[in-house]
């Protein structure tokens, strides 16, 4: 487990897949840090991701972009 990360908060960005998603995963595992992460418009993979998170012990907060 990381302590470098511990009671931090991580941004995110893109993080419903690909490496957004890998590094997300990664940090929640790792340490205590918090995830608040973005997504564009992929609802059910962000929803999935959050509930993902959750089983690590790290709080999650997600935010939806909608670029007009």
């Amino acid at each position: 487990m990381d302590t470098l990360l511990s009671g931090k908060t991580a941004l995110i960005t893109g993080a419903s897949k690909g490496i957004g998603k890998s590094i997300a995963v990664t940090i929640g595992n790792r340490s205590f840090a918090n995830i608040a992460f973005t997504y564009l418009s992929s609802v059910e993979k962000g929803l999935a991701l959050e509930q993902e998170l959750q089983q690590y012990r790290c709080e999650s907060k997600r935010v939806s972009f909608r670029c007009i």
